[in-house]
Formats: C-alpha cells, sequence, structure tokens
C-alpha cells in the first residue's frame, strides 16, 4: 500500500530513485484518437520471499477519444488517454490510469489510477483552478473572432 494515494504509484518510485524509465514515454505528440505507444522499465525491489529482485513492467498506452471534461477549474476539451501498467513475467500487480490531457492547459488536468493485485488502491486527481497566461488569453480572443 502506498502512504500517500492522492500520487500515482509510479511518483514513489521515481522519488525514491529506483524508476529508470524514459519519461518522454508518459505522453508522445502528436495525440491523435487511435494512437497507441508502449513501453517497458524495470526496477529492483525486495522479493516476498526475501532479498532483493528486479521487476520489469509493461506500460501501454491508447488514446480512446476526445472527451469534453468538467472539473473543477473549468470545462476543457481534452484527449481520453488509457495506460496500463502491468508486471511482464505475470502476477503481481495491475495499475490502470485514465488520463484527460488538456491541450488548453498543455497538462493532464484529471487523472484516476487503480491498482489490483497483491495491492490495491485508487484515486482520483483534478485541477481545482487554471488561469491562461496572457499569450493565451490573446490566442483564445483570436479564435473567438
Amino acid at each position: 500500500m502506498f502512504p500517500d494515494q492522492s500520487q500515482p504509484p509510479d511518483t514513489y518510485f521515481r522519488l525514491l530513485g529506483i524508476l529508470k524509465d524514459d519519461p518522454r514515454a508518459y505522453l508522445q505528440f502528436p495525440l491523435a484518437v487511435g494512437k497507441k505507444w508502449n513501453f517497458q522499465y524495470s526496477f529492483s525491489g525486495f522479493s516476498p520471499r526475501g532479498g532483493r529482485t528486479t521487476v520489469t513492467r509493461n506500460v501501454e498506452y491508447e488514446v480512446t477519444g476526445i472527451e469534453t471534461v468538467q472539473i473543477p477549474a473549468g470545462k476543457f476539451e481534452t484527449f481520453a488517454i488509457q495506460r496500463i501498467d502491468y508486471n511482464a513475467s505475470g502476477g503481481g500487480n495491475t495499475i490502470e490510469y485514465d488520463y484527460h490531457y488538456s491541450p488548453q492547459t498543455k497538462s493532464t488536468i484529471k487523472l484516476k489510477w487503480k491498482i489490483s493485485g497483491l495491492d490495491s488502491g485508487q484515486s482520483d486527481t483534478e485541477l481545482l483552478k487554471y488561469t491562461p497566461g496572457k499569450a493565451q488569453d490573446k490566442f483564445i480572443q483570436s479564435l473567438r473572432v
């Protein structure tokens, strides 16, 4: 179980310095409905049988659609992205993520994740406030003209 379920599980691995995957794999631009990509990462951890072991995880992504999302920060058009993170050799935990990436904010504005398997947990995270910069204000105004 992770101490703070407001953060995705791999956040803790990063803080501990044991997750060494390529961060560019999280989003691959340009995004388009139907786009798929994957990667693999390994980290050293403790074995349930004692001692340390190396765990290899597979991660699969798919842009599943374009959705309008209403959150506390406002209403945004987003790319809906599903991510599944699982043990390459079977067993262990499976982590399912649902992202909503907004081109307007250039960020993930909504994230839901759920762990199933040996551990369990889930969390929902949403952007609470968004204030566009001056350049973005001008861009949005130019779209309305």
